[in-house]
């Protein structure tokens, strides 16, 4: 009669350990405190490490090291464009340029350290100008690509950029108690209509101006938000601008939600106040 391997096993067991109830229950262990306090704290150090190494590694994983550039090969190559393009590309004069950039190398290039470390060169004055020329011009975002910068920081560039101008500069500025220099601005009028008219139609001009929006997103305030809607449907803020006959802005004011008639901005302008009461 064959057997199952089962009776097997268990006859080979019972020749090993004999009759002996090896059955046991919880309530037979022996409790030893110091056991399980070491126990514990094993586990305890072990869950700590095991969650601190995981977070390091995702930490490592997710994070993508810093992109370096070498910039001065744009710097080459801004400095190659003949008079023209530069003009084209800047729309400053060279000479305009790089009086601008000496100016705003003590703003701009305070932390050239930490961009060399960052990036593997800073980025300086000339190139953040050059930069901001060019938005200010109507160029995209995506389009300074190949000005050895990320696209996602032009926007702070742009803005550090152009607040640094306002601290250095203080060219916007009306002389309208310098007689002299009211007269010179009306003569240059005159002969720009002279040039591109033959003749003077309108003699005595002094500036010309308009109003002109510059788009924003919706402004979260406690005000009604639509008042800075324009007619043509975006939210914006109202600028009323005025410059001589060299396109050089002589007023300069943005204060107005984008909603705002023309002229209704007019008659708040300084320029306003001081054709009415002779200030």
């Amino acid at each position: 009669m064959e057997m199952e391997d089962d009776d097997l096993i268990e006859e080979d067991f019972e020749d090993i350990f004999g009759d002996e109830d090896l059955s046991c229950s919880t309530a037979d262990l022996e409790y030893d405190p110091l056991i399980t306090e070491d126990l514990v704290m094993a586990l305890t150090v072990t869950t700590v490490a095991v969650l601190t190494m995981s977070q390091s590694f995702s930490q490592i994983v997710s994070r993508a090291g810093n992109t370096h550039y070498d910039r001065s090969y744009t710097i080459k190559f801004i400095r190659s464009w003949d008079d023209q393009m530069f003009h084209r590309q800047t729309r400053l004069v060279r000479e305009d340029f790089y009086g601008l950039v000496n100016k705003l190398i003590p703003i701009l290039e305070k932390n050239a350290e930490m961009g060399r470390r960052s990036s593997g060169s800073p980025i300086s004055a000339e190139l953040k100008l050059a930069i901001t020329c060019r938005i200010l011009a109507g160029a995209e975002t995506l389009d300074m690509i190949w000005y050895s910068v990320s696209v996602d920081h032009v926007k702070e560039i742009v803005y550090e950029t152009c607040r640094a101008i306002g601290k250095v500069l203080h060219n916007v500025n009306f002389p309208h108690q310098n007689k002299n220099a009211l007269r010179e601005m009306s003569h240059q009028w005159d002969e720009k209509q002279r040039t591109h008219l033959g003749c003077v139609p309108i003699p005595g001009i002094g500036m010309a101006g308009d109003g002109f929006l510059v788009k924003i997103q919706e402004p979260n305030c406690a005000l009604d938000p639509n008042i800075y809607r324009n007619r043509k449907g975006y939210f914006a803020l109202l600028c009323q601008a005025f410059c001589d006959a060299n396109c050089s802005f002589k007023i300069f004011e943005m204060k107005w939600p984008g909603g705002t008639n023309d002229v209704t901005a007019y008659q708040q302008t300084k320029l306003y106040d001081m054709m009415t009461n002779g200030t």
